[in-house]
């Protein structure tokens, strides 16, 4: 029976933190779940400038999170995602 336990969930999880730390992304993701395209294409149409404003006042890397309202709220950091990456020693 195939599965993901918690372990490879944690693992995958940092993996994804890390490809957008290194990648220096700014990402919004979508967080009220199961909802009809139609209804999550209004949302991010809806936060269109409060992403923009999210931009202008976060460095990248970051991760917002932007609901079905179009509500944009922080995620993670700058600083929280810029300490995942590993220490270099030059």
């Amino acid at each position: 029976m195939g599965g993901i336990n918690k372990g490879q969930e944690n693992r995958s999880r940092y993996l994804e933190l890390l490809a957008v730390a290194q990648g220096n992304v700014r990402l919004f993701a979508f967080v009220d779940g199961n909802v009809p395209g139609d209804v999550m294409a209004q949302a991010f149409v809806n936060a269109l400038e409060k992403m923009q404003r999210f931009i202008r006042g976060n460095q990248a890397p970051f991760i917002a999170k932007v609901d079905k309202s179009g509500l944009v709220k922080p995620c993670k950091n700058q600083k929280e995602l810029l300490r995942m990456l590993p220490k270099t020693s030059e």
